[in-house]
């Protein structure tokens, strides 16, 4: 018995050891490329095609990060895209919760159909409304502004916030409704004061999923924006880029760029890591 038990300790031991080493190996692969951007960023114009490869930069130049700011106006570039993935967040949390909660609280004719069909927005390619959209903001003159990544997003375009916020409140006890209407809440009261307030994680993971989004978009801007002054970061990183073509490319002024273009990404998700977690179960619970 002791030696079977011996036998079992060690078989689970050598499980751990196997899964460990194998999530070592693993991490060592995903993070090499973000290992090799930070060094490069740091390199000067000779050492970056150098053989044997220069695995850590000598000299550091530091002065790469500044030098990216007086080839193309990437302060400007952040401001942007801080401005418009604050306000695009900001409605894309206020529309969501609206119909979230008239999903999640009210009982009335066709709304499981509706629902799907709310769904069937995360099924759709976003290359397919372009034309339309494009047709539509054009006529209202909002072509080369910011109310085309701004706007629509306060209109609860997005389906996938609206799923998480539904799966949240379905789960939460009816019986909290009940109770605030007999002390005389109406259903904005009660969505004001009860629901929000209980949500707070499930609207945290909102934030996550849409500053994310924003923040890396490419196409709508690259439809959109035609100024270079009203470019976005990720906009910039392809001007940037551009304008280093030639016999010497620059690339690790690009490799700066970029690490200061996701480092606000990083941040965010990094510091709210467990409500991104709980977002994914969120997802995956019935309704």
């Amino acid at each position: 018995m002791k030696t079977y038990t011996l036998g079992k300790q060690a078989a689970k031991n050598l499980n751990k050891a196997f899964v460990y080493s194998a999530a070592c190996i693993f991490s060592v692969i995903f993070l090499f490329p973000i290992f090799w951007t930070v060094t490069t960023s740091l390199k000067a114009t000779g050492t970056l095609f150098t053989y044997p490869p220069q695995w850590f930069p000598h000299p550091v130049k530091w002065s790469n990060y500044l030098d990216v700011f007086k080839d193309v106006p990437f302060a400007r570039f952040i401001v942007n895209t801080f401005i418009i993935t604050f306000f695009s967040t900001i409605g894309t949390v206020v529309s969501s919760v609206l119909v979230a909660y008239g999903f999640a609280r009210f009982k009335f004719r066709g709304r499981n159909v509706l629902f799907g069909i709310v769904l069937s927005m995360m099924f759709l390619p976003a290359q397919i409304i372009i034309i339309p959209q494009f047709i539509m903001f054009y006529h209202l003159n909002w072509i080369d502004t910011f109310y085309p990544l701004i706007v629509p997003n306060w209109f609860a375009v997005q389906a996938f916030p609206i799923f998480i916020m539904r799966q949240f409140l379905m789960g939460l006890p009816k019986e909290l409704d009940e109770a605030a209407v007999i002390d005389g809440c109406n259903s904005f009261a009660i969505l004001r004061k009860i629901i929000i307030p209980l949500s707070r994680s499930a609207i945290l993971v909102v934030i996550i999923f849409s500053v994310t989004f924003t923040w890396n978009s490419l196409l709508q801007p690259l439809i959109y924006l035609q100024s270079i002054e009203k470019f976005t970061i990720v906009l910039g990183l392809k001007l940037l880029s551009l304008t280093m073509e030639g016999d010497s490319p620059q690339y690790q002024l690009l490799m700066a760029s970029t690490l200061i273009s996701i480092a606000p990404v990083f941040v965010l998700f990094f510091s709210l890591q467990k409500y991104f977690i709980r977002g994914i179960a969120i997802s995956g619970r019935k309704g």
